[in-house]
């Protein structure tokens, strides 16, 4: 198995303006208020600014809806404010009907929030061995579901996992996918940069190739197939 085994889409980010390419696949982000782009983890980043209700973002589709399933999600983060509630990475909106799944800050803590499929309600998981995020510093985002042992997880920097009991699956909705923005608002100030989605739990062999000793993974550095990375022998 190689890390692009059940890859839905990875974003490198390097465009200056417009939409932005998935390099897997064909799920292009739009560029919402013109989001701008900075020196990013590998080439550009995308750029977001809070007071010009910027973002991007892709309706609603299979690619981006989980149900009762093993997932993940990864990205690279640099933010430009810490002390309010901002949506990083996310899908659907924040009330407790509606909520899919999401990454943001609140305020200074990195908080991944999942919809229970099936039934109303949410669980929040904080990454508190991490602790508080500071600004202008790049930090490596992991953050999914596990349906094997039922817990969702988070990390740092390909630090210890943050977990939790979760025994619902995901609310699949009808929400769009967003960087830089819940649905329901809460834009971000960041820099983000190489997101990439799973339709598998990463195991700690691939976060710490994608980590790459802090200095991140583009899809092209992705093997082309087989285990050529010693990633998966378990």
């Amino acid at each position: 198995m190689g890390l692009k085994t059940a890859l839905i889409s990875f974003y490198n980010l390097d465009e200056t303006s417009g939409n932005r390419a998935d390099a897997h696949n064909g799920n292009t982000l739009t560029d919402y208020n013109t989001c701008l782009y900075g020196v990013g983890k590998k080439g550009y980043a995308a750029y977001m600014v809070s007071a010009q209700f910027e973002l991007l973002y892709h309706v609603d589709s299979a690619d981006f809806s989980f149900g009762d399933e093993s997932w993940s999600i990864t990205g690279w983060i640099y933010l430009g404010v810490n002390n309010t509630i901002q949506g990083l990475i996310t899908k659907g909106v924040t009330s407790a009907d509606t909520a899919e799944y999401g990454l943001y800050m609140n305020p200074s803590h990195l908080v991944f929030l999942m919809g229970k499929g099936g039934t109303t309600g949410l669980v929040y998981l904080i990454a508190s061995t991490f602790g508080p995020l500071s600004t202008s510093i790049w930090y490596f985002v992991h953050f999914g579901y596990d349906a094997v042992s039922n817990k969702m997880r988070i990390s740092v920097n390909n630090g210890a996992h943050d977990e939790v009991a979760h025994t619902w699956g995901c609310r699949d909705g009808a929400g769009n996918f967003c960087l830089g923005r819940f649905d329901d608002g809460y834009y971000a100030d960041i820099y983000i940069d190489l997101v990439g989605l799973w339709r598998r739990h990463l195991t700690a062999p691939e976060l710490t190739w994608l980590y790459n000793g802090g200095a991140g993974r583009q899809y092209s550095d992705f093997p082309s197939g087989g285990n050529t990375q010693g990633l998966c022998i378990f």
